[in-house]
């Protein structure tokens, strides 16, 4: 039987937090199985008020507004007021599959009335692909170990403004072009391989039935960026992970990327990271890649 797990961070803002801008106080990752189970804003107690956005990683969650009930499955979930008397959400009453969810709490001022404009125009129930780099880069902060996370007060406004805006475009998101489709296939494969090694840029064409140069040259004109480019930003990405969560040792990664050697890879990490992997470990905090 799967057993409910509850893990968070409180996050301190370094410099000092001011009202004026936006930045999280509290964010985490719970998996929930029973069905007692939830949250109405209508009887939460009254104090620490707070902007929050849900999103399920696994299994089937529920949300209550004024608009009814709503199911969230995976990659779906709600942004709201804490305090909000419309919205409840709670661990579905005949369900078995434990629900996983990452969560994030906001402070109130000054993102209320963005959260209830948002709310009104594109509704509170949103759907974000795993596969966002600011969704990314919220599950990492989440995961890292110590209890409490400090952040330097422009880089706490912009993750939650970052996050607010990838959810108004994915709400607002008009049909995707054959182009848009292509990049995201490409992105999708590369992502896939990432764990495997060494990306074989011929083998990733043929996949896509294309040449190695007209894939380059397409991708290139339509992100700015070469494959290239894109695969060894994610493979530092990949890297920071398993460096920081102590999985493998920087030889063991520099082997699991492909790279002939740990200086090579420690050279691209540095290139790429603007720091070294000793830096790196030391300073704990996931580069903007």
């Amino acid at each position: 039987m799967v057993s409910e797990k509850v893990q968070f961070r409180d996050v301190v803002v370094s410099g000092g937090a001011s009202t004026r801008f936006a930045y999280p106080l509290r964010m985490g990752i719970e998996t929930r199985c029973r069905s007692d189970y939830g949250q109405r804003g209508a009887t939460r107690a009254l104090d620490d008020p707070c902007c929050i956005f849900q999103y399920t990683l696994g299994g089937v969650g529920e949300f209550s507004d004024g608009n009814g009930r709503h199911a969230l499955p995976e990659g779906t979930g709600f942004l709201c007021e804490s305090h909000d008397p419309e919205i409840a959400y709670a661990y579905p009453s005949g369900t078995r599959e434990p629900w996983e969810f990452f969560y994030v709490n906001f402070n109130l001022d000054p993102l209320a009335p963005l959260i209830r404009e948002f709310g009104k125009r594109l509704g509170r129930v949103v759907s974000l692909p795993k596969s966002s780099p600011i969704l990314a880069r919220f599950l990492y902060l989440a995961r890292v170990r110590d209890s409490i996370l400090f952040l330097p007060a422009p880089d706490a406004s912009a993750l939650v403004m970052d996050l607010i805006s990838a959810l108004a475009s994915a709400a607002a998101e008009v049909p995707e072009s054959k182009e848009d489709l292509l990049i995201k296939q490409i992105q999708t494969l590369i992502q896939q391989r990432l764990p495997g090694g060494r990306i074989d840029l011929i083998e990733l064409a043929e996949e896509l039935n294309m040449s190695r140069g007209n894939l380059c040259r397409f991708y290139k004109q339509h992100t700015g960026v070469s494959p290239y480019q894109y695969i060894i930003r994610k493979q530092m990405l990949l890297a920071c992970q398993w460096l920081l969560d102590g999985q493998f040792t920087v030889k063991e990664v520099a082997n699991r990327l492909g790279f002939s050697t740990p200086a090579n890879f420690i050279r691209s990490f540095k290139q790429i990271t603007g720091m070294t992997t000793r830096e790196f470990l030391s300073q704990g905090l996931l580069p903007r890649l």
